[in-house]
């Protein structure tokens, strides 16, 4: 089986919009995944990617776990992706602290990590990289994320080229919602902030 699709793939291997929506929406749909379809169609994208023109990669909700998120980080450095949406996945910290690991050195500006698996450890890692990274978009929210990765995330938005953060449905208090607040505010550039209003207080609300 795997020789035939590698051909048909093969043929198909042309990175238009045509081709990668078609590819999104197979995956999305989740085709055929009882018969490893779809970790073999990863293990071919991953090791076309060098070669592909292809800048935007969707692969949601298809059950990636760690080996995935490792093998398509490793990809990343001699690709041309700018941006690559792996939300609704099964990635924990291992997956996102590889991927963080490779961002400097990839042309990634926006990452989709919502809805996974990921900790505070994750988180740490991922600010580690910010400021060395080209990401202007990080999504993270969903997550197992507490307000001690969150501090991390934005201590290293200052020095970040970030201009949106989502951080919805993650358990942060109210003076962490000040810290992200005062940070936004006293940078020289515009950054998007999304967190879940349910952390702060009435007053806050109204001046986020």
């Amino acid at each position: 089986m795997e020789t035939a699709f590698e051909q048909k793939l093969t043929e198909m291997w042309h990175p238009t919009g045509k081709w990668c929506h078609y590819v999104a929406f197979a995956l999305e749909q989740k085709l055929q995944r009882e018969y490893g379809v779809i970790p073999y169609l990863l293990r071919m994208i991953r090791n076309m990617l060098p070669s592909s023109k292809l800048a935007r990669l969707w692969l949601s909700n298809n059950q990636i776990d760690d080996s995935g998120a490792i093998k398509l980080a490793e990809a990343l450095p001699n690709s041309n992706l700018t941006e690559l949406f792996l939300s609704d996945n099964q990635i924990t910290d291992a997956g996102a602290m590889k991927l963080a690991e490779m961002l400097p050195s990839s042309k990634l500006t926006n990452l989709e990590l919502s809805n996974n698996q990921i900790t505070d450890a994750g988180a740490i890692k991922l600010a580690e990289m910010l400021p060395s990274s080209k990401l202007a978009r990080l999504w993270l929210s969903g997550n197992q994320i507490t307000e001690v990765g969150t501090m991390k995330l934005a201590e290293a938005l200052p020095n970040s080229n970030l201009t949106r953060i989502q951080l919805w449905d993650i358990q942060i208090t109210n003076a962490v919602a000040i810290m992200l607040k005062n940070i936004r505010n006293s940078h020289g550039r515009n950054i998007e902030i999304w967190i879940s209003q349910s952390c702060m207080n009435k007053a806050e609300k109204q001046t986020f």
